[in-house]
């Protein structure tokens, strides 16, 4: 019971008198699960206020339409997430920071979540047992902020132990680790995929995400760092070929890479440094900056290139394919970009990631290939790029057309007249060496829209090829 404090002055003494006060109901805990009802055509959040729990938001979707639906939910604070919303009731879990969202279902196959949110509910997502940590690099990151995500074969193994233990030795290996820095976690403290931050002087320099391997280990799945450093200019990033030894390490690597391939072994300090000195504003940065780390982590665990300590013996054959495989996603993406810059209007459907992976798995199934890469570019909405792998070259390129049937089944509307449900889509299978040998890519933005398609054999076009 409450007591209210009243000071009372009698015959020149002051007394301190404690008078009951009626107990005050306590303030309405906010639910722990959000509940949303979706019929297909308006959708309904069963509370106004919601606190996340120790993994996430938690959210459950009752579905009382006819057909599947999916999820969308937009945050104020810039972050979107979705998935699945099969009929009946499905529950979900989201890492998302509390922040004011809009929530809502859609049918990814026909319409756009983007079209759609300004009239969704809005929740007040609510961290009152202070659960979160923060997880976004410092806005007044003094350079740019880059972002790596790596992909792994099922057969990866990480590195077992704490997760901010784990992401304190993967940085300081990489060179990224100062006198003072601090690592600790971020995010949720229990999230299905932790993640940690490196701190220095008061500011969030870097987030490193983990997947587990499904073996007791941590495999960095992606980092987000602040790259403060001058970068060289792109005239001067790419030298001639090394010639005696007064070329820098760093530079003899990245002229090494150019063909597609690192083909000579190289000190792990190489790795580092070509990490720190990449250029910026080349297309081919984003994939440098990946192949360099993959090659980091093996110089690692003592894996080097095939042959001996000089250059590798690769076949001609492979390095065009790769050189061919990475050409073409280059000039995908710079297509992209203009476009986007093009045709800021045009809208696409832009089923959330899990719908994608959800085909995905059904092309696997059908079709028996190994999933190596899953990313979403976002240009202005998303551009996914695949990668699989398969022992049986010649079935894939039969089935390629219908594994992008799957995994874009395209509808006509009146507002999207290509029928895409993105703005472009990259797709690349590998034999089971890891050579590329078709790639297959288009992109619908105006102006004009375009695509292709590359093979390392006439048989293996997947497409009608003259």
């Amino acid at each position: 019971m409450r007591r209210a404090h009243r000071l009372m002055v009698a015959a020149g003494v002051a007394a301190l008198v404690c008078v009951p006060l009626a107990s005050a109901s306590p303030a309405a805990r906010p639910p722990a699960t959000l509940r949303l009802v979706c019929d297909g055509h308006f959708d309904k959040a069963l509370t106004s206020t919601v606190a996340v729990q120790r993994d996430g938001l938690h959210v459950e979707v009752e579905n009382v339409s006819s057909t599947p639906l999916a999820i969308a939910i937009y945050s104020s604070t810039g972050g979107e997430r979705g998935g699945d919303a099969a009929r009946g009731v499905s529950n979900r879990v989201f890492a998302l920071a509390p922040a004011l969202i809009r929530v809502g279902c859609y049918d990814a196959y026909h319409q756009d979540a983007s079209r759609l949110r300004s009239v969704w509910p809005e929740v007040s997502v609510v961290d009152p047992h202070g659960f979160y940590v923060p997880e976004r690099v410092s806005p007044t990151c003094p350079g740019s902020t880059s972002v790596l995500l790596l992909d792994y074969m099922p057969e990866a193994r990480g590195e077992h132990g704490d997760p901010a233990s784990v992401v304190r030795e993967m940085l300081r290996a990489q060179g990224l680790l100062k006198p003072g820095d601090t690592v600790e976690r971020a995010g949720y403290p229990v999230a299905a995929m932790p993640k940690a931050r490196l701190v220095r002087h008061g500011q969030i320099i870097a987030v490193v995400k983990l997947i587990p391997d499904h073996h007791g280990g941590w495999l960095e799945s992606s980092l987000e760092q602040c790259t403060s450093r001058p970068r060289p200019s792109p005239s001067t990033s790419r030298a001639h070929p090394a010639r005696g030894s007064g070329t820098p390490c760093w530079k003899r690597l990245i002229n090494d890479w150019y063909d597609g391939r690192i083909d000579r072994a190289y000190p792990v300090s190489c790795y580092r440094q070509a990490l720190r000195m990449l250029p910026a504003g080349l297309p081919q940065t984003p994939l440098l900056f990946a192949d360099l780390h993959r090659a980091l982590a093996h110089a690692r665990n003592g894996i080097v290139p095939a042959g001996q300590s000089g250059r590798a013996t690769t076949p001609s054959s492979e390095v065009a394919a790769l050189t061919n495989a990475r050409s073409g996603e280059l000039e995908w993406r710079k297509a992209l970009q203009i476009a986007a810059r093009t045709d800021p209007t045009t809208r696409f459907p832009s089923p959330p990631k899990a719908v994608l992976l959800a085909r995905l798995r059904q092309a696997q199934q059908r079709f028996g290939f190994t999933v190596v890469r899953v990313e979403l570019l976002r240009p202005r909405q998303l551009a996914p790029i695949v990668v699989i792998r398969t022992n049986d070259k010649q079935a894939i390129a039969r089935a390629t057309a219908t594994i992008f049937a799957l995994l874009d089944p395209h509808q006509v509307t009146a507002t999207n007249p290509s029928g895409s449900a993105y703005e472009g889509f990259f797709f690349e299978a590998q034999d089971e060496h890891g050579t590329p040998f078709l790639t297959a890519f288009y992109h619908e933005r105006c102006c004009p829209p375009g695509g292709g398609e590359w093979a390392s054999d006439p048989a293996l076009y997947p497409f009608g090829h003259g």
